[in-house]
């Protein structure tokens, strides 16, 4: 009978993901570690307010250290798509890598930053802080990311096509998740191609800058099933990790923002009531009560805690 080719083994799309993954796990235990010192052990940020820092300067300052990191890593796997040629997943998939990149970035600061204000316990000492640290951004990162794709890998729910696209947005959702199944799609997307240069001589073995602009990824390893008993397999494109990453980029920062900076410019005012002023009291003092009580009661006096 006729000789069966040889199917690529998808090396890459196994290995530099998973690297890839590492690589933002170490960044997060980096920022996060960081920012929940400052707060509960040094409480740098506290001084800092005192001092009338901005808290949307401070944090513009937090995000672009970390933001410059992020960009230094993924320009490392840039320059080796482009240093690589012709190898999977090619030089082509650079244009729609650096996109995805470009918006991964700003997500995943933002999404690191909100893991701060998960901690609320008393932290003594900042080995303290690293080991707490670690283990909640680990196994918040396993749910999102590692888990889903777990479950995924089970036959009966990878067959059902409800669950597989929940699974799929859900880990899609996190910019670690997004970026890591961005980099696996553009593997698959060079396999694929190269699966059908094997069938069709006629076709080209590498595919071009287009063919990684996809919203899902479906490769037939199969043949039609002339080759082997494997069903089709469908995988999220990098077109819809950009899309999802765009999405969820405004969430992240809002949510960041109605957490810790908001707050800073518009207070919650109550209506708890104050002790009348005692008798011959200061003039300074009855001066700051009348400010105090304007504020507490939504008078033209009082300023938000931004106001120096």
């Amino acid at each position: 009978g006729e000789t069966k080719p040889d199917l690529p083994f998808p090396y890459g799309s196994i290995i530099s993901p998973n690297v890839l993954s590492f690589v933002f796990l170490f960044l997060a235990l980096g920022a996060v570690s960081e920012l929940v010192k400052q707060r509960l052990i040094t409480k740098s940020n506290h001084q800092m307010m005192v001092m009338g820092l901005s808290p949307a300067l401070r944090w513009v300052g937090e995000l672009s250290v970390w933001l410059l990191l992020i960009w230094y890593h993924c320009a490392l796997v840039l320059v080796v798509m482009l240093a690589m040629g012709s190898a999977a997943p090619t030089s082509a998939a650079v244009p729609v890598f650096f996109l995805e990149v470009l918006l991964a970035g700003p997500a995943a600061v933002c999404f690191f930053a909100l893991f701060n204000f998960l901690f609320w316990c008393k932290i003594e000492t900042a080995n303290g802080a690293d080991d707490l640290v670690g283990n909640v951004v680990c196994q918040v990162l396993q749910i999102f990311v590692m888990y889903p794709s777990v479950i995924l890998s089970i036959p009966s729910v990878r067959e059902s096509e409800v669950a597989f696209w929940v699974l799929t947005l859900f880990s899609l959702l996190t910019p670690v998740g997004s970026i890591t199944a961005c980099l696996n799609a553009l593997y698959l997307v060079a396999q694929k191609a190269q699966l059908e240069a094997l069938l069709d001589p006629a076709k080209p073995d590498t595919p071009a800058v287009g063919d990684f602009f996809s919203f899902v990824v479906e490769i037939d390893y199969c043949d039609g099933g002339t080759l082997c008993d494997l069903d089709p397999t469908l995988n999220p494109g990098p077109l819809l990790c950009i899309a999802i990453t765009g999405v969820s980029l405004p969430l992240w920062f809002w949510l960041l923002w109605r957490i810790d900076v908001k707050r800073f410019y518009r207070p919650v005012r109550g209506n708890v009531p104050t002790p009348p002023a005692p008798a011959g009291e200061d003039e300074d003092v009855a001066a700051e009560r009348a400010r105090a009580e304007a504020m507490a009661g939504g008078g033209a006096g009082g300023g938000g805690r931004g106001e120096p």
